[in-house]
């Protein structure tokens, strides 16, 4: 997709993401806590968490309860959405916001965990190995990726089961 469609779409979207999501995506809560089941660390550690497309903050507040010794990168494509996630994780010197393109923008290395949740469905298919090698590289040694996506499956059983 353009960056400059998906970002006018997402500033269009700011005020009520979260009910959005949960009117479109199933499960969208519940995506969240399976998330945080896979993060294969100990609550007590201390970790470098980078948030691809942290939208309005939802699974960094997680972490951040989840995680007491964490420090968040949050990175968006909008600056209204990291607006949201500042006004919504106030209080905390936990995090860096970052606004850009994570197709193209530099955002850093040395994570313990990389989290994406519904956003790498704005890649191309092409640029997919490129992000991919990026995200690895962006990584400590033990370091994870973990994804979360959206995929509508042609089954109008399947769907109607939803």
């Amino acid at each position: 997709m353009k960056t400059e469609s998906v970002r006018e779409h997402f500033r269009i979207q700011v005020p009520d993401y979260q009910g959005l999501m949960r009117r479109l995506i199933p499960f969208y809560d519940n995506q969240r806590d399976v998330m945080l089941a896979l993060i294969p660390f100990d609550r007590g550690v201390s970790l470098r968490v980078l948030d691809l497309g942290c939208g309005p903050g939802l699974m960094a507040a997680r972490i951040l309860a989840e995680f007491p010794h964490a420090q968040l990168t949050l990175f968006d494509l909008t600056a209204e959405m990291i607006e949201a996630c500042q006004s919504r994780l106030e209080g905390t010197d936990r995090i860096v916001y970052q606004v850009g393109d994570f197709r193209t923008a530099d955002f850093g290395t040395g994570y313990d965990l990389i989290i994406a949740s519904l956003s790498l469905h704005h890649l191309m298919p092409s640029e997919g190995p490129a992000f991919a090698k990026r995200a690895f590289q962006s990584l400590g040694p033990g370091g994870h990726l973990i994804t979360a996506g959206v995929i509508v499956d042609e089954s109008l059983e399947v769907r109607e089961r939803l």
